[in-house]
């Protein structure tokens, strides 16, 4: 049993009571597909996958405490393709008739080809192996990373005396900010 005087829960994380202008929910939902495994080496440290998760829907809520500037709205999508890009019937075809990644070039290994697009225009750019498709993503995640922090120290920093680094991910940055103005801040 907890002390007494030291039995007593405490919000201290104060800065999170403020609202912030703009938020995004989002949520994935999958199916798990059984697996089968090898058995794991007992004399050595493993995990023993169980199961796949295969992506079947989506979800995405963007609020807004300012609906003249943006309308708060909801976006999904259901089905067994959520994961893929949309493609018409020739890059559908060009993809399905791929033997090799149109990158490295090297042929396709048994469930290794991916539909491989640009992620900012979401245009098909061709059959990929999921190596060279997980790299081109990374590449653009560490440029997102640079950009944030690029926007951070150089142009936060500079128009906001009072602000702190909250938290930060892949591909967000999580920012406290005192200011009078932040709109007239945003102007300088």
């Amino acid at each position: 049993m907890p002390e007494p005087g030291k039995n007593i829960l405490e919000f201290n994380n104060h800065h999170f009571k403020i609202d912030y202008l703009f938020v995004i929910y989002c949520d994935f939902e999958a199916y798990n597909i059984p697996m089968q495994s090898c058995t794991p080496d007992p004399d050595k440290s493993y995990t023993k996958p169980i199961s796949k998760q295969e992506i079947n829907s989506y979800g995405m809520y963007v609020h807004s405490d300012y609906p003249e500037i943006y309308k708060s709205q909801y976006f999904h999508y259901d089905g067994d393709d959520v994961d893929k890009p949309i493609l018409n019937k020739y890059e559908e075809d060009e993809f399905q008739e791929a033997t090799e990644c149109y990158i490295c070039g090297k042929e396709f290994e048994e469930n290794n080809k991916v539909r491989e697009h640009d992620h900012l225009s979401g245009k098909y750019r061709g059959a990929a192996c999921q190596s060279c498709n997980t790299k081109e993503g990374q590449a653009i995640l560490d440029y997102s990373k640079q950009l944030m922090y690029d926007f951070y120290y150089n142009v936060v920093n500079k128009i906001v005396e009072k602000n702190e680094l909250i938290a930060s991910d892949t591909d967000s940055i999580f920012l406290n900010i005192k200011t009078e103005d932040i709109y007239e801040d945003m102007k300088k």
